[in-house]
């Protein structure tokens, strides 16, 4: 699944296991590569430009608020 991610990402894995990791409350990420799988097999289900940028806009804005809360 993690490989996945990345092509569809154009990343390598190892950059995504890095990050997840780091994020991840638990350490172990496997729920939170599940539900960035989910996100990312909806997200390109959306073919209007439109409504992808605002869904971009709206998990970016989310991330900036928990970078803050910390």
């Amino acid at each position: 699944m993690l490989d996945e991610i990345a092509r569809a990402l154009n990343v390598t894995t190892a950059l995504i296991s890095e990050q997840v990791e780091a994020d991840s409350p638990d350490g172990g990420g496997t729920s939170v590569l599940t539900e960035a799988s989910a996100l990312l097999q909806a997200f390109v289900k959306i073919s209007d430009p439109e409504a992808r940028r605002r869904c971009l806009d709206f998990v970016g804005d989310v991330a900036a608020r928990e970078q803050v809360r910390g």
